[in-house]
């Protein structure tokens, strides 16, 4: 509806001719000049009409008088005017447009699942369909309340200055946008000043979701949060892969170890001194690799995903083709002026570009090899008891991160493999480590039951995650780096980096040895230890019923 604006003006006025009737020397008299827009209008005095259209002057009586404007389709102006003695009151006014009359509203269940007309086509359901997506968004632009998907609340006391992240927890109260089985903890980023105001002016807030739709299926934009006048964007902690979308069994022996490839298509299985390559969709085993002379203890793909790496109870490495199962090369041997471990190899990573491989081994080394020569780089001492978990990062200005977790219950990091920092805090053997995307977080579990989270570089105390009843056996961040899956026992948790809590518990049906993440974050990948495997997506759609 148009705002409408009423000038005042307040003269005295000798009338012209050219603006009405003359008045004469007034006796106990006055006048009011009235201007309106539009100009034909009906001019009624104390209930009299004298007048349609201005500009008029007209002369009245000393008191109080109500002038009441009216013309069809505008709304009626209502003034009450004190004539006195020899003054000419002059008014000017606007008549405004009156309201339209609201149509009535399209319900929400509607919008987001209309019915099909038997005399529709199907692209003209669509049609119609995205039309009514487009008004269900537009109210949410407006900020309708019959839109309000939830309310956020925000948790002052978990702000992160460094970060600049808000946590907030949601609860979802519209049933369209409960559908949706979104998570209720999420964070928006804000500058500490914006943050401190946000805070300042309400810790509740309301939350709104945009839709959009395509065929027989709705998806979700990220919900907005209103405040300080604008929308801000509630990240989710991520869309959780938690629907299973397919599960094998493969050949029922137990693994020691397993491993998955980048995209999750390949996963390695260990049993004994044999492993096998199996086809994560199918359940297909692909390639089975003999070579090894005793135990097989750590397998590991190359950040490309072409190359199988493989220690063992035999003290050496192997480097297998992993699209034929080909034995490339083993390390091991003395090469140049540097030796391989004395003992067994019982860990393994690479490093982000490939071309060197760390190993850990009960020799209580961590050794850093060249690929493509076999050579061993550096070989780092420091630990008092066998390696158990190795993991490596690299930082800005090309700085590489190794971690070495140990029985002797420590973690030591070496920056460009100089020793500079030994982390304590765990009771027992670390037997995972897994640095955050930005590198800029170290998670560690351990026999212990808890999970740490320490900072890169270190600076304070890690925050524990406790896991109850069993150790922690494998760790993966997801690719943005705010969701930690854990696997203990039979249990996989999803843990919220930044608040600590458990998002999501998935079961495994045995015993879990490996976890993964897809590189987009929307499929986690487990394998049990009888080569059991399951895999698992995120599902942010919302199916259209018949």
């Amino acid at each position: 509806m148009k705002k409408w604006i009423i000038f005042f003006f307040l003269p005295f006025l000798f009338l012209s001719k050219s603006i009405g009737e003359p008045v004469g020397e007034p006796i106990g008299e006055g006048a009011i000049a009235l201007t309106t827009t539009p100009r034909e209008a009906e001019i009624y005095i104390n209930g009299k009409l004298l007048g349609d259209s201005t500009p008029i002057v007209l002369k009245l009586p000393e008191g109080n008088h109500q002038v009441e404007i009216k013309k069809a389709g505008k709304q009626s102006q209502n003034l009450d005017i004190l004539i006195l003695d020899g003054v000419v009151l002059s008014k000017k006014v606007i008549l405004l447009d009156l309201p339209e009359l609201p149509q009535k509203p399209i319900k929400l269940s509607d919008m987001l699942d209309p019915k099909r007309d038997a005399f529709e086509t199907e692209e003209e359901f669509q049609e119609r369909r995205l039309q009514l997506l487009n008004k269900f968004n537009q109210a949410v632009q407006q900020q309708s309340p019959g839109y309000q998907a939830g309310i956020v609340y925000l948790d002052k006391t978990r702000y992160d200055i460094d970060s600049q992240k808000f946590p907030v927890h949601i609860e979802w109260q519209s049933p369209w946008a409960k559908a949706f089985d979104l998570p209720s903890q999420g964070y928006i980023t804000a500058k500490r000043d914006d943050a401190k105001v946000l805070w300042q002016t309400g810790s509740q807030k309301t939350l709104y979701l945009y839709v959009s739709g395509r065929q027989n299926k709705l998806t979700h934009s990220d919900p907005v949060l209103i405040g300080l006048g604008k929308e801000w964007t509630v990240h989710f902690n991520q869309h959780l892969p938690t629907t299973l979308l397919m599960t094998w069994q493969g050949d029922k022996e137990s693994i020691s170890s397993a491993a998955f490839n980048p995209n999750l298509s390949i996963f390695a299985s260990v049993t004994g001194n044999i492993i096998k390559l199996w086809e994560v969709t199918t359940g297909k085993r692909l390639h089975t690799l003999k070579g090894h002379e005793d135990k097989v203890s750590s397998v590991v793909f190359s950040p490309k995903g072409d190359m199988l790496v493989s220690g063992s109870m035999d003290s050496t490495i192997k480097l297998w083709k992993a699209s034929t199962g080909e034995l490339i090369s083993t390390l091991g041997a003395k090469l140049f002026f540097n030796a391989g471990h004395e003992k067994a190899v019982t860990s393994l990573a690479f490093t982000s570009n490939g071309k060197q491989l760390v190993s850990g081994g009960a020799d209580k080394t961590v050794k850093v090899w060249e690929v493509s020569t076999g050579e061993v780089l550096h070989t780092l001492t420091g630990h008092k008891d066998e390696i158990t978990s190795i993991a490596v990062t690299t930082l800005m200005d090309n700085i590489s991160v190794i971690a070495s977790g140990s029985q002797d219950k420590m973690i030591k990091l070496w920056f460009n493999s100089v020793p500079l920092y030994t982390l304590k805090g765990h009771e027992d053997t670390i037997q995972s480590l897994v640095f955050s995307p930005d590198g800029k977080l170290l998670a560690s579990g351990s026999r212990d039951e808890t999970i740490k989270l320490w900072r890169i570089p270190p600076c304070g105390p890690p925050r524990t995650l406790q896991v109850l009843d069993s150790d922690v056996i494998s760790l993966a961040f997801n690719p943005i780096g705010n969701i930690l899956a854990s696997v203990s026992g039979s249990n996989i948790n999803l843990w919220d980096v930044f608040s600590g809590e458990i998002l999501k518990t998935l079961q495994q049906d045995v015993l879990g040895k490996s976890v993964a993440f897809s590189s987009n974050g929307q499929k986690l990948a487990s394998v049990g230890e009888l080569s059991s495997i399951k895999l698992w997506e995120s599902v942010t759609k919302l199916e259209h019923q018949e």
